[in-house]
């Protein structure tokens, strides 16, 4: 602070300077306008979903890769046995890959308590494709289903999942995301897990609003499904088989780009899977840097839409230090900032009124000051393309 106060008095000094901090603070304003615009697009974008009209059971191979997760399969698995889905149209296909724990003790517990449970094995890593997408691919391979449904070991799908989910899919339908907020229910909330919880609403939000408005931005691999047709005529995960990250948004955009057809997102309750929040800091960031890492493959409009919240919040930062220093113009900051808070605080509540979420939403003010800091530096640590996962050390690339 020392040093910022010796450099703004040497800048006061300069001509204009005063003209240029309020130029400053007037583009915040104008981000923060745009901004309201955007909520208000995805807004409307949430009003267009559709409620799923297909009766038809098709046969549904439900996709878990799990990598060291003894301590949330059992969990996901018994929330696949409370399913009313028709058994002789679902297969349940667990893959352990190259887990050092109980993961495989734990899914062969389930053999006669889930009909048609698949146990798949992976002992080695591949070379020209990154882990997760060639446990998936593995999977796919080994599986029957017309319909593959993706979801995580550490989730809890809800017992009208699979059939909310396929009730999307016609003879047009590509693709079929759902909602997966990050919810810990072990009731001991804390900031870390509040600000997981609210940001996986506001993603949720997010693509469930661009999907609305036919430019889908985004998707989770929590809650997805696809056509088994689609997924093989295209060439499955394609050129970015080998990033480590993307198996859901890079999958969607890769279809979206080479199959005529609709990508839909279903906003019924009973289509939510639920899914655990990081305990740790550092596995919260390293989750972040490996979704970040993708950034170079994204189409242009979601680039587009990517710099401008990147922009908007490295402005608010910017502005903030300009402030602190020339009071007089605190007025522009705060209107800005105000605009911001209430067009992210009733958009988290729409969603979640949307969804029926019960949990209460905890510290949205502290996540809310945060926020900015969050974008600013992961966007930044994200470019590097170097995370941890699983206990190892990657870049975005495999190579």
């Amino acid at each position: 602070l020392i040093y910022l106060k010796e450099i703004f008095a040497f800048l006061k000094k300069i001509k204009n300077f005063d003209m240029s901090v309020i130029y400053v603070l007037y583009v915040l304003l104008f981000f923060s306008l745009l901004y309201l615009v955007f909520i208000l697009f995805l807004t409307a974008g949430l009003n267009r979903l559709k409620s799923g009209c297909n009766r038809r059971d098709f046969s549904v191979s439900v996709i878990i890769p799990a990598r060291n997760e003894e301590k949330n399969l059992a969990e996901c698995l018994n929330s696949i046995m409370d399913i009313d889905y028709p058994s002789d149209k679902l297969e349940v296909v667990v893959i352990d890959d190259r887990s050092t724990d109980s993961t495989f003790k734990t899914a062969e517990s389930f053999k006669g308590k889930i009909s048609n449970l698949h146990i798949i094995r992976i002992t080695s890593e591949s070379e020209n494709i990154s882990p997760k997408k060639n446990a998936i691919e593995t999977a796919i391979g080994e599986s029957t289903g017309e319909i593959i449904l993706s979801t995580d070991a550490d989730c809890r799908p809800g017992k009208g999942w699979i059939s909310e989910i396929v009730s999307h899919f016609d003879e047009d339908t590509v693709m079929v995301a759902g909602f997966s907020p990050l919810v810990d229910n072990k009731n001991n909330d804390n900031f870390l897990k509040s600000f997981q919880f609210i940001e996986s609403i506001s993603l949720g939000g997010l693509a469930a609003g661009s999907t609305g408005l036919g430019y889908p931005l985004t998707c989770s691999a929590r809650n997805l499904a696809y056509k088994r047709e689609i997924f093989d005529n295209t060439g499955g995960f394609g050129g970015f088989k080998n990033y480590i990250s993307g198996d859901d948004d890079l999958l969607m955009h890769r279809f979206r780009r080479k199959v005529k057809g609709e990508i839909k997102y279903a906003a019924a309750n009973g289509a939510i899977v639920l899914s655990t929040p990081a305990e740790s800091f550092r596995g919260f960031a390293n989750s972040r840097l490996r979704h970040a890492s993708k950034f170079t493959l994204y189409p242009l409009y979601v680039k587009i839409v990517s710099l401008f919240i990147y922009l908007f919040n490295l402005i608010i930062l910017v502005s903030l230090f300009t402030v602190i220093f020339l009071p007089a113009y605190f007025w522009i900051f705060f209107i800005s900032l105000l605009i911001k808070y209430i067009s992210d605080y009733s958009f988290v509540n729409r969603i979640k009124n949307k969804f029926g979420i019960s949990k209460p939403i905890r510290r949205f003010t502290g996540v809310f000051l945060f926020h900015p800091f969050y974008v600013t530096i992961f966007g930044l640590l994200g470019l590097r393309g170097k995370f941890k996962w699983k206990e190892k050390t990657y870049r975005a690339k495999k190579e």
